[in-house]
């Protein structure tokens, strides 16, 4: 719906319509800062298991249980937080694919499929043991997407790894599931 909303929109309002840059900069800041407050929490919602689980977070075996086994993680304030965090954050990285529409760039379908399953994939992921994982790294991936699509100076050298960081956040992911 907000997809075909976008395109009827950006067609009754013509080819003039457009997302400056001024404004897709601070849209890609606004989601640089998100991210990387997604990663606070993702840090604050696994020491915070950790401690009440007794485990050490710096030790692979208590990073494992902490990360996997440990139901302490839905225990915490920070959870619920979280959530609530990823899911509205989910929502706002629609306005990547409207800005897409309405400057009449072309919509790759990896970019449709992945921003249509976020919702349930991060909701569904929070109970699962790659949660920690998988929120991490994808914040901290986006933190860099973004930074570089905002054209900060010298993200250019990080970015050409995101593909291979991706690569390493769902494999991890399916080894931790």
């Amino acid at each position: 719906m907000l997809l075909l909303t976008t395109w009827t929109v950006k067609k009754a309002l013509g080819r003039k319509f457009v997302i400056g840059q001024a404004l897709q900069f601070l849209h890609n800041m606004f989601l640089c800062a998100q991210s990387a407050f997604l990663v606070m929490i993702i840090a604050f919602v696994y020491f915070d298991t950790a401690e009440r689980a007794g485990e050490d977070p710096f030790t692979f075996r208590g990073c494992v249980n902490t990360m996997l086994v440990r139901v302490e993680r839905y225990e915490n304030a920070w959870f619920d937080i979280g959530m609530a965090a990823f899911l509205l954050s989910k929502l706002y990285e629609q306005v990547d694919t409207m800005i897409l529409i309405i400057n009449e760039k072309p919509l790759i379908m990896l970019h449709v499929w992945h921003h249509a399953t976020t919702y349930i994939a991060f909701y569904m992921g929070q109970f699962t043991g790659a949660a920690i994982w998988i929120g991490f790294w994808n914040s901290l991936i986006h933190v860099i997407m973004y930074a570089y699509y905002a054209k900060i100076p010298g993200m250019k050298i990080i970015a050409k790894f995101i593909t291979s960081l991706q690569l390493f956040h769902l494999f991890g992911g399916a080894i931790c599931n």
